[in-house]
């Protein structure tokens, strides 16, 4: 996964339309680190966000420059740059990256309950009421 233009995207989506693939390709968040090296975004933890291209492409690459900007703003400071990149389901099998898409039920991560201290699994994004009955996000 790397770098795209713009240009390369309308190919690859046109390609995948031309050939009845469309629905497997995702939009995904890359980081540039550096020196020419990219590598996927996660959040939560190793966790890749991903969302479906859809039939209206550039609309969903709207949302997914959206998610960039998100990502860019909690990273602001670090000389991080995002940006949203195509793949398909098979790249993101054979790259082994943990993902997710984004916008339904995330990955499930620990929260600690302000109340009372309790470790409740949460979906990532989601929230759930602690036992003690205090809401955990």
């Amino acid at each position: 996964m790397g770098s795209q233009s713009r240009s390369f995207q309308r190919r690859v989506v046109d390609a995948a339309r031309a050939q009845g693939l469309l629905g497997d390709l995702f939009w995904y968040v890359e980081i540039e680190i550096g020196y020419g090296r990219h590598a996927p975004a996660c959040w939560p933890g190793v966790w890749v966000p991903v969302m479906p291209v859809g039939d209206d492409w550039e609309a969903s690459s709207h949302v997914a420059d959206v998610l960039a900007q998100i990502f860019a703003w909690h990273n602001a400071g670090r000389g991080l740059v995002f940006r949203a990149a195509l793949t398909n389901e098979e790249a993101l099998r054979e790259s082994g990256a943990t993902w997710y898409v984004w916008g339904e039920d995330g990955p499930p991560i620990d929260r600690v309950c302000g109340g009372c201290g309790a470790v409740t699994v949460v979906a990532a994004g989601g929230w759930a009421v602690c036992e003690c009955g205090e809401m955990v996000r």
